[in-house]
C-alpha cells in the first residue's frame, strides 16, 4: 500500500520487463481463479498504462539479490504490476510474476477493543465522516470457492473512529473504506472475536484415576478411586473439585463399554467405585475413562496364577581356572516358606567369550580371536533334595581356538528350570566367570593426570 505522490517497489528477479496496469476490485473478483490459463491470461490481456525494462548485473553468486525502483506517482486505485523476461508476455514457455498494489490516501489502525481509527496516510488527520463497509468472507461449499457477503456498515466519527460490533462467533472479514475522492477496498483479512474483552476462559478440570491392582483376573473386583483439580485461567494455582458430577466409562480391550458410573465428587475431590469383572471376555488391557475430564488409566485382565515358589542359583564362591570342575547349587523355596523338594530340574550351561576392554584397540587386536559364539556345554536333569536343593556339576571347558594371549574370560550361563508335583514350572540362572588366570587385576586410576600427583597406585583383585 502506498500513497499517490510516489512508488517504490523491490524487485527479485534478473532481466525484465515490467508492466503496469490499473484495474478494480469488481474486474478481479469475475476472473475465476480455479481456472489458472485463464486467470493468467486475463491478467496479461489488462490495459497497460506503463511499461520499462528493468536491467540487472548477474555476479553469478547463486545468491538472492533485489534492488528499489521508483515509479511516478498516479492517481487512486487498483494496480497490476507484472514482470517477465519475454516482452510478449506469453503464457507458453515462459515465467511471469505478479504483485497487486493499492495506491489511496487512506489508512487505518485498530486495537483489541475492536476500535477502529481511519487516518491520511501523509499527515495522520482523522478522516472524519468516511463510510465503511464491511465484507465478510464465507466458503461456498457448492461452489468451492470463498465468496464475500456484504455486511453492516459504519460512518466514522469526527476522529475517524467507529467501533466493530461484537459477534456471537468468530468471523473473517474485509474492509471498504470510501471518502468524496477516495477508496480502500484491499485483500488483507480482518479477524474479529466473539465478545472478545468479556471472554472468560472456563475452568478446566482434570482427574487422577488410581486402581488398586494393575493386573486383574477375569471374576475379580476391580476398586478405583479418582480425585479431580481445576486450574484457574492463569495456570497457576490448583485445587479440589467438591461436588463435581461425571460420567465414568469402563472399556475392554475392543474399547467395548464394560459398565459406567454417574458419580460426584465429594469435599475432598474424589470418587470411588468397584465393579466385578465378568467370565468370558477378552483379556488385555482395560481402560477407565472420565468422560468429562477425559482422564484415563488403564489396567490388564489376564488369565494368570499366582506363583507358589521361586528358584535361586547361587553362583559359587572361590575361583576357577579352565578345565576346572564347577559346581552350583540351587534351591527352590515355597513363598509361604516351605522348601519344594522332589521336583523335576532341567539344567543348561552355555558358554560365551568376552574379552579385557583393550581388545578392540587397533594396535593390540590381531592373531586369531575365534568365532565368539555361544556354545552349549552341557544339559541334564536333577530332583531336589528334602532341602529343596539340587547340584549342577560341569567341566570349564574353554574355547581352544581362541588365542591365550588374548586373555579370555569364559562366561558359563547356568539357567535351571524347576517344575514341582502340580505342574507350576519356575526357574532361575546364574553366571560363573573363568578364565586361563586366577586373579584380575583392576589398576583405578585416571586417563590422564600429572606426573607430580602420582604418588600411588591402587591396584584391586575383584571377587
Amino acid at each position: 500500500m502506498t500513497s499517490p505522490l510516489e512508488h517504490w517497489y523491490n524487485i527479485k528477479c534478473k532481466n525484465n520487463l515490467c508492466t503496469f496496469g490499473k484495474t478494480s476490485r469488481e474486474e478481479l473478483k469475475n476472473i475465476d481463479r480455479r481456472d489458472y490459463k485463464a486467470y493468467w491470461q486475463k491478467l496479461t490481456d489488462l490495459k497497460s498504462i506503463k511499461s520499462w525494462s528493468v536491467n540487472l548485473p548477474d555476479p553469478q553468486d547463486y545468491q538472492a539479490h533485489s534492488t528499489e525502483i521508483k515509479i511516478d506517482g498516479t492517481s487512486n486505485g487498483v494496480y497490476l504490476i507484472l514482470a517477465s523476461p519475454d516482452e510478449t508476455f506469453k503464457l507458453s514457455k515462459n515465467i511471469i510474476a505478479k504483485q497487486f498494489t493499492y495506491i489511496s490516501n487512506i489508512s487505518y489502525i485498530h486495537n483489541s477493543k475492536n476500535e477502529y481509527y481511519v487516518l491520511h496516510r501523509d499527515n495522520g488527520q482523522p478522516l472524519a465522516n468516511t463510510q465503511i463497509q464491511i465484507w465478510e468472507s464465507r466458503y461456498n461449499n457448492s461452489k468451492n470457492i470463498n465468496e464475500e457477503i456484504k455486511a453492516e456498515t459504519y460512518t466514522a466519527d469526527k476522529n475517524g473512529m467507529f467501533t466493530l460490533k461484537k459477534t456471537n462467533e468468530y468471523r473473517n472479514f474485509l474492509l471498504q473504506m470510501k471518502t468524496a475522492s477516495d477508496e480502500l477496498f484491499m485483500d488483507d483479512n480482518n479477524y474479529g472475536y466473539a465478545d472478545y474483552n468479556s471472554y472468560e476462559e472456563p475452568q478446566k478440570y482434570k482427574s487422577f484415576i488410581f486402581t488398586d491392582r494393575s493386573i486383574y483376573r477375569p471374576n475379580q473386583t476391580v476398586y478405583f478411586k479418582g480425585i479431580v483439580i481445576n486450574t484457574d485461567k492463569d495456570a497457576t494455582k490448583n485445587k479440589v473439585a467438591p461436588n463435581f458430577k461425571t460420567t465414568v466409562i469402563i472399556t475392554d480391550v475392543n474399547g467395548q463399554k464394560v459398565t459406567d458410573f454417574t458419580l460426584t465428587t465429594n469435599d475432598y475431590g474424589s470418587y470411588t467405585g468397584n465393579f466385578k469383572l465378568p467370565d468370558g471376555l477378552l483379556t488385555g488391557e482395560f481402560t477407565i475413562e472420565d468422560s468429562v475430564t477425559n482422564s484415563t488409566t488403564d489396567f490388564s485382565v489376564e488369565e494368570y496364577k499366582r506363583p507358589k515358589f521361586f528358584v535361586e542359583v547361587a553362583k559359587p564362591k572361590g575361583t576357577y581356572k579352565v578345565y576346572d570342575s564347577v559346581k552350583v547349587t540351587g534351591t527352590a523355596k515355597g513363598y509361604a516358606g516351605n522348601l519344594i523338594d522332589g521336583a523335576n530340574v532341567k539344567y543348561r550351561v552355555v558358554r560365551k567369550v568376552r574379552y579385557p576392554i583393550w581388545w578392540d584397540w587397533g594396535w593390540y587386536r590381531r592373531g586369531n580371536f575365534g568365532r565368539n559364539e555361544e556354545v552349549e556345554i552341557t544339559n541334564g536333569t536333577a530332583t531336589t533334595d528334602a532341602k529343596g536343593e539340587f547340584k549342577i556339576t560341569f567341566k570349564a571347558q574353554p574355547d581352544e581356538s581362541v588365542d591365550k594371549k588374548s586373555q579370555p574370560a569364559f562366561y558359563y550361563e547356568v539357567s535351571a528350570d524347576v517344575t514341582d508335583i502340580n505342574g507350576e514350572t519356575r526357574s532361575g540362572e546364574t553366571s560363573v566367570a573363568v578364565s586361563y588366570q586366577l586373579i584380575k587385576l583392576d589398576i583405578a586410576v585416571a586417563d590422564k593426570l600429572n606426573a607430580d600427583s602420582l604418588k600411588s597406585i591402587l591396584v584391586k583383585a575383584p571377587t
